[in-house]
């Protein structure tokens, strides 16, 4: 066993002298054991503090970077925004920048001397204020110049600079802008700033800079002022929309009949700066070109200022003063010229549609000008025949006309118009006339029209005719034969009817005489009937009558019906399935109205028009008895006077009576080939679309192929039936009042082509009919039927 003596440590300062030191002695176990305790501890102290330093290490890079992270997170918000808005401007404003002002002002001296270069020439002043969105190369197109000639261009520039603590662009979207007045404008000179071009390019004047701001571009424009007379115009196109100008007349005086076009503008007056001087203020909408016409009073160019005399006037009637005698003697006022008048030449051309008993003509005239010319204030026609009516003129910017027979000339109409003073082209006129037409005569003489004032008239004359009214040349005397084509459109394509002859004409001395022969006229069908179709029920006493009518017509007002029975009454008239009323007409019958309400809206031009007519009645007759042992009677199809292409007959008579008939329309058919006009027999089964006579030999053939015992062939049920019935007897909407009967009784079907002029009646005999066979004749094949004859 080994022993371990340990020494207790003293405090500093205590002396083993003066104590004696305990000795403890432990085992070499618990002393190992000892050891590793104290080294362990000693190690866990140092872990804990280095943790410690590296968690204050770690808290404060995690507050650096959360810092730097708000930072990012502000600069690229605040980026987002800047692009967003960037992006914006970009969309409201594609080409870079953005227009803040447009202001044309203008000047007219309307006082300048002939010899003035300004005499003739209108200064506006443009000014435009843009800005200029970024640092990037932009292109602002300023005039173009093709329309306009500038010059005097001025360039000024202020950045969108902004007072202290206002910044660009918000960082958060909800933090408000602040908006700063920018500082004063720089001029610039676009031959030494590179940044700043003014170019002339592609026909028009830019500006190309690459330094946002705001610009102000200023420049004379000059334009020509057009004359006539006391009429005055000029007009400018821009390359930017203005809705304002203001134009200022120097030296105008009095302004009358002041336009602006586009026609929408408002014109406003102002007094200028001197007495002389007017000023338009034109409120338009916005528009990039804009033309101004005004009516001087008086010729500007005539007036000149007046001088001050230097001594008083003197009197009446006494010789002039030493002073006013050292003076030159005044000239007399001199005669103004007269202006020459306006050198125009026309082109005319005339259509002359020659009917039964009338002529009528269509003039354009055409005037053009020579030289300065271009415009007239009025202009003089003369119409060289006293029997032409002037009926209308035409023209743009027609002010008005007068015509009045001048007896002194011949016989002839003299034409005067005048034109509005803002209207700026050579008329343009369209003259009608019309002339009664002798047709004892057999000739007609063209009018001939003179422009008088025209250096040259030349021109075209086309005959057309209408009806039947032939035509032929009789004298054309300075005229040559031309093609249709060489008339005006304006007349040639506005006419339906086929232009016979053409003429051209180089002088005012020609002379057209035309030969005219009139024919009479052969009749023609003014209606036909495509399809009538007759309908009789037997019912007692009475019978219903239904006619159907399938026709086409032009104008004729009615259908008269004749051969209708006295007893008719109860009538019911549906035509094209509009209610109307018939009328007795008298010895026409009865009278079924055609137009009105069946003529449809525009339908006024003659054209064949097809219609449908549905007619009931009722009549009275002798009462067709079983007691009476048989009978005869007659049936009467309405008469009509025109050509009826299709005619169709239906009897449905009482079911106890054999029947023969007799007639206009022959036997009667199994089987119609024309279908009723209404398409009834559409929803009839398959008994009831064939005859009595078809029926009864289709039955006995079944019969026959069935055995006895079967059930009738085809025979459909009761309910059945009477659902058919209640179908067809549907009235249509807006059909009117009718009797409508169910379908009973044997049917026969008679039918005819070609009805023209004719009554036709059908003859009815009926009889009882004949005992039945015994039984099982129909296997002996002896035809029983036969014994009662027809």
């Amino acid at each position: 066993m080994v022993t371990v003596i340990l020494l207790i440590s003293l405090p500093l300062g205590y002396s083993l002298a003066d104590k004696e030191v305990p000795a403890v002695t432990v085992p070499l176990s618990a002393y190992e054991q000892l050891y590793s305790e104290a080294k362990h501890s000693t190690s866990d102290a140092e872990h804990a503090e280095r943790l410690r330093t590296l968690e204050a290490s770690f808290e404060q890079r995690r507050k650096e970077l959360n810092k730097e992270h708000t930072r990012l997170l502000q600069e690229a918000r605040s980026v987002s925004v800047g692009a967003r808005a960037q992006q914006a401007l970009e969309t409201l404003f594609p080409e870079g920048y953005q227009l803040l002002d447009h202001a044309v002002n203008g000047s007219f001296n309307v006082t300048a001397s002939q010899d003035d270069a300004s005499a003739d020439i209108a200064a506006f002043e443009i000014r435009t204020t843009l800005r200029v969105l970024s640092d990037e190369w932009t292109v602002v197109a300023i005039a173009n110049a093709s329309s306009v000639v500038a010059s005097g261009f001025q360039l000024d520039w202020r950045p969108d600079t902004r007072r202290e603590g206002c910044q660009a662009e918000p960082l958060v979207v909800s933090e408000p802008l602040v908006v700063c007045e920018p500082s004063g404008w720089a001029n610039l000179d676009p031959l030494t700033d590179p940044r700043a071009l003014l170019l002339l390019r592609d026909g028009r004047y830019e500006l190309a800079t690459n330094r946002s701001g705001q610009y102000r571009i200023g420049f004379v424009a000059h334009s020509r002022v057009r004359k006539a007379r006391t009429l005055k115009e000029v007009g400018l196109s821009t390359h930017v929309p203005v809705s304002e100008v203001w134009f200022r007349l120097i030296g105008a005086g009095a302004v009358n009949e002041v336009s602006v076009e586009p026609p929408a503008a408002v014109v406003t007056l102002h007094p200028g700066g001197s007495a002389d001087d007017a000023t338009f203020q034109l409120i338009t909408p916005p528009t990039t070109a804009f033309q101004i016409k005004w009516l001087d009073s008086h010729d500007g160019r005539a007036r000149r200022p007046k001088q001050a005399a230097s001594g008083p006037l003197p009197e009446a009637g006494s010789a002039p003063s030493a002073a006013n005698a050292s003076q030159p003697a005044r000239k007399k006022a001199e005669p103004k010229e007269a202006e020459p008048l306006p050198q125009v030449a026309v082109t005319h051309d005339a259509l002359v549609s020659i009917s039964e008993g009338l002529v009528q003509t269509t003039h354009v005239l055409a005037y053009k000008g020579s030289g300065d010319t271009q415009t007239l204030a009025f202009a003089e026609v003369i119409v060289h025949d006293n029997q032409t009516r002037i009926i209308s003129v035409f023209a743009p910017g027609l002010l008005s006309w007068h015509a009045e027979y001048n007896a002194t000339a011949t016989g002839a109409t003299i034409l005067r118009a005048a034109f509005k003073s803002t209207h700026l082209e050579l008329p343009h006129l369209t003259v009608s006339t019309e002339q009664e037409l002798d047709m004892r005569r057999a000739e007609f003489a063209a009018p001939v029209i003179e422009c008088v004032g025209a250096l040259r008239q030349t021109g075209h004359v086309g005959i057309a005719t209408v009806g039947t009214v032939l035509v032929e040349t009789k004298r054309a005397f300075g005229l040559g034969p031309v093609d249709a084509s060489a008339i005006a459109s304006q007349l040639r394509l506005n006419t339906d009817r086929p232009i016979v002859m053409a003429y051209k004409y180089l002088s005012l001395r020609h002379e057209l005489r035309v030969g005219v022969q009139q024919h009479a006229v052969a009749d023609v069908l003014e209606a036909v009937v495509d399809h009538l179709h007759y309908s009789a029920t037997v019912i007692d006493e009475y019978v219903h009558h239904s006619v159907e009518v399938v026709m086409q017509h032009t104008k004729q007002q009615h259908l008269p019906l004749q051969g209708l029975p006295a007893s008719a009454h109860m009538f019911s008239l549906t035509v094209d399935g509009e209610p109307a009323k018939p009328v007795q007409g008298g010895s026409q019958g009865l009278l079924v109205p055609l137009l009105g309400s069946s003529r449809q809206a525009g339908e006024n031009d003659g054209t064949r028009h097809e219609l449908r007519l549905a007619l009931t009645y009722l009549s009275k007759t002798a009462k067709w008895e079983a007691e009476a042992g048989g009978g005869n009677a007659t049936l009467s199809v309405p008469q009509l006077e025109l050509p009826i292409s299709v005619l169709t007959a239906q009897l449905m008579l009482p079911e106890w009576w054999d029947y023969n008939f007799s007639g206009g329309f022959g036997e009667d058919v199994v089987e119609l080939d024309f279908p009723p006009p209404s398409g009834a027999r559409s929803n009839l089964d398959a008994d009831q679309q064939e005859g009595a006579r078809a029926r009864e030999a289709r039955a006995a053939r079944e019969m026959e192929e069935h055995g006895k015992k079967s059930a009738a062939p085809g025979a459909t049920s009761r309910r059945a039936r009477v659902k058919q019935q209640q179908k067809r007897m549907r009235a249509p909407a807006n059909a009117g009042v009718s009797v409508r009967l169910p379908d009973s009784g044997k049917r026969y079907f008679f039918q005819r082509l070609l009805v023209v002029g004719t009554q036709l009646e059908i003859g009815v005999a009926y009889a009882p009919p004949p005992p039945p066979p015994p039984p099982f004749a129909h296997r002996l094949g002896f035809p029983f039927s036969l014994l009662w004859s027809k």
